[in-house]
């Protein structure tokens, strides 16, 4: 299954700062409630797995996630992707994979798309 992200990024001076909502943050798991304005991120798994033995039942789940920060600019969204990225790396809990970056046309909105790699004990 996949790691508690929340519980991963919340504490996190970088993350607040880059996606403050009043005394919460702006991390969305699938879609971001209808409205959503300034900076935010929502996250999907895109796929898991469990690492399955022949001779034990599998103590390691792999997850891949995928996360889409969009903001009003380019910088914005930037700063988002940077904290998001370093408290999951820092803090070991998995590795970036890939990155991109669009604009989306009808919004203007800036994005940053980027997957991590998790392994969770069970």
């Amino acid at each position: 299954m996949t790691p508690n992200l929340y519980a991963i990024v919340v504490e996190d001076t970088a993350v607040q700062a880059a996606l403050a909502r009043g005394n919460d943050i702006a991390f969305y798991r699938d879609e971001a409630p209808d409205g959503t304005t300034g900076t935010y991120c929502r996250w999907f798994t895109v796929f898991g797995d469990s690492y399955n033995s022949l001779a034990d039942v599998p103590d390691m789940d792999s997850t891949r996630v995928q996360f889409d920060v969009f903001a009003q600019t380019q910088n914005l969204a930037d700063n988002a992707f940077f904290a998001l990225r370093n408290v999951f790396e820092e803090g070991m809990h998995g590795h970036l994979v890939g990155y991109a970056t669009d604009r989306d046309p009808d919004t203007k909105r800036y994005r940053v798309m980027f997957e991590f790699s998790f392994k969770n004990p069970r």
